[in-house]
């Protein structure tokens, strides 16, 4: 089986053999084309059997993998849907549907390993956060722009900071603060996406859970969260999206 996870700034790919992931793989999108991508993938090995795929970025990039799935394989793809419940784990949306799909399979895959109270993080486009209940409930999320879209829309939409953040700054792997405006702005940043992890186990009333963390951005963010009870899982939502294909 070929499994893609289809986000809005990358695209992550793993085979399946069982119950096992092997041969990941990544792409920055739209820099990448998407054609370019699938050849890669098809020139490293054989057809698969099942393509699986999550797709957060639109009917648009649907098409075009379901058309290039068929046009070198030969086969038709199976794109995940968030559910109302899986097994014990239960869906907190009045309406499941409205969901996205990669948040539903972190979960899965975070709730399948840890059976407990945990708190998920995905730090990509978007940094969101869900909590699920040591009964399996999901008790919702927090959703707030991605650290780049964070210091991307201060720079576009502030002139005089624009002009003195022009240098990339680097980020320490600690807090600590800015002494010039570009690292302000991108420390700034991290600590608002990290502060929003941290507050969020404090609303659910036990910070002392651990939190999985995962997205293009997880090793830059992870420097930032408590020392302990952080996980990082780059292949969260593929491992989710395995979950789901081998329950049908």
């Amino acid at each position: 089986m070929l499994l893609l996870d289809i986000g809005n700034s990358r695209i992550k790919w793993a085979w399946a053999d069982g119950a096992e992931l092997s041969a990941p793989g990544q792409a920055g999108w739209p820099g990448e084309d998407l054609r370019r991508v699938f050849d890669t993938i098809a020139a490293a090995g054989p057809p698969p059997a099942r393509v699986l795929i999550s797709n957060v970025a639109g009917p648009g990039l649907a098409g075009a993998a379901s058309s290039h799935t068929e046009d070198l394989w030969g086969v038709q793809p199976e794109f995940a849907q968030p559910e109302a419940a899986a097994g014990s784990l239960v869906n907190g949306y009045a309406d499941h549907r409205q969901m996205g799909v990669d948040r539903w399979l972190a979960l899965l895959a975070a709730w399948q390993q840890r059976q407990a109270a945990v708190c998920v993080v995905d730090a990509g486009t978007a940094v969101t956060v869900d909590l699920i209940a040591a009964d399996g409930r999901h008790q919702g999320g927090f959703i707030s722009p991605g650290i780049d879209m964070m210091t991307a829309a201060l720079r576009e939409r502030s002139g005089a900071i624009a002009a003195a953040s022009s240098a990339e700054p680097s980020v320490p792997d600690a807090i600590e603060p800015g002494f010039s405006t570009a690292s302000a702005i991108e420390r700034g940043a991290m600590l608002a996406a990290a502060g929003m992890a941290e507050r969020a186990r404090r609303v659910f009333g036990r910070a002392s859970i651990d939190i999985i963390l995962t997205g293009g951005s997880a090793d830059r963010l992870r420097p930032w969260l408590a020392r302990d009870g952080v996980e990082t899982r780059p292949a969260l939502v593929l491992e989710g999206l395995l979950l789901q294909a081998s329950s049908r």
